[in-house]
């Protein structure tokens, strides 16, 4: 009789889609090997239909089961979690030739899977505006905020925020998206249990990817001053604030 760790490494096997080592056999039966080897995968297709619904309404139910599994084939998961497998099906379908020709579906499985993430992400209180008014004037320049976890931010060419807006629950029909009409800066973040997607300027992007580094205030504002003179960082961070996007704020006397 094989050995627990034999049995383990044999099991682990089968769930690769590697044979079952014969000895195996001596404990399990070819059914139950294979109903194994079935749930692990069938599992973390499942998990892959939950994070991409906008993907598989574009490729179809049964067009999107057969990536699945090809993905789940090839890629081995890296947690116990199931919420954090699948974060690799963008780069994918990069080289996935049956989607070679829709070269917008990469991008949207970003957005997807930002969008997965902001919603397991932490819950955490908002910045209180009184707690940004006791920062004494000389240390404005070295603010340094903290956004809340589920705060994400990518770039694409293509129009993500029209095409999630296409996707969402409710709607009597799919409505047309162009394609053509170019794309941006999106950012994604969560406001209690509601998902938000978002288009933004390339100075707001620009911004919060610096507050997202943690680079002081000075230095997050001279980088969106760039992409637009006409920034101004007030009605922005008054707007991160009602919106749950800001939660904390630091400055040198607390560090």
């Amino acid at each position: 009789m094989p050995s627990l760790e034999q049995q383990l490494a044999g099991m682990a096997a089968v769930l690769l889609g590697e044979e079952a080592p014969a000895a195996l056999f001596d404990t399990h039966s070819p059914a139950r090997i294979a109903a194994y080897r079935n749930n692990h995968q069938g599992n973390r297709v499942e998990a892959l239909k939950g994070a991409y619904p906008i993907l598989q309404q574009l490729l179809g139910e049964d067009f999107f089961q057969a990536l699945a599994q090809r993905f789940v084939r090839d890629h081995l998961s890296e947690s116990g979690n199931l919420h954090d497998y699948g974060s690799g099906l963008a780069d994918f379908l990069q080289t996935f030739p049956p989607v070679a020709d829709y070269s917008y579906l990469p991008d949207v499985a970003r957005l997807e899977w930002q969008l997965h993430r902001a919603y397991y992400a932490a819950d955490r209180a908002g910045l209180s505006p009184a707690l940004l008014a006791a920062c004494p004037p000389q240390q404005i320049a070295q603010l340094r905020f903290v956004l809340h976890p589920s705060v994400g931010l990518m770039d694409s060419p293509w129009p993500l925020t029209a095409i999630w807006a296409a996707h969402q629950p409710g709607l009597d029909e799919v409505p047309e998206v162009d394609l053509g009409q170019g794309g941006g800066a999106v950012r994604v973040w969560r406001e209690g249990l509601l998902l938000h997607v978002e288009s933004i300027t390339a100075a707001e992007a620009a911004f919060m990817q610096a507050v997202m580094q943690q680079r002081p205030f000075a230095e997050a504002l001279d980088t969106a001053l760039r992409c637009d003179a006409g920034f101004e960082p007030g009605p922005l961070l008054q707007d991160w604030m009602h919106r749950t996007i800001l939660c904390e704020a630091h400055w040198s006397e607390e560090e």
